[in-house]
């Protein structure tokens, strides 16, 4: 190809974005350039942390929720809310106004 072609060629291809490279017409060189998209790299860069810290929290309340049902206060407690609960403590909701606030005292 005669160089006007190549040039013109490359210029098409740099303006389709099919290619990234620089000109250098005085020196007659074209430097061919490795480009990450900034803002798709720092997205993705940003999904992965956050992925990795959900699932990091997952494995942490996955470990501490297994902790809290295999706890003897924590059983004998909820058995004693669900208790009263099945005999209608707390009048009008069936019980259900003590297995809440009971609940929340674990929490």
């Amino acid at each position: 190809m005669e160089p006007p072609k190549v040039e013109i060629l490359l210029l098409q291809m740099i303006d389709a974005g099919e290619i990234n490279a620089m000109i250098d017409e005085e020196a007659g060189m074209v430097s061919f350039q490795d480009v990450i998209d900034d803002n798709s790299y720092k997205f993705s860069q940003d999904m992965e942390e956050i992925s990795r810290k959900v699932l990091e929290l997952v494995d942490l309340t996955e470990g501490r929720i297994e902790d809290l049902m295999l706890d003897p206060s924590y059983i004998k407690r909820t058995s004693d809310v669900l208790g009263s609960a099945a005999m209608g403590g707390m009048g009008g909701m069936g019980g259900m106004g003590g297995m809440m606030l009971g609940m929340n005292q674990f929490f």
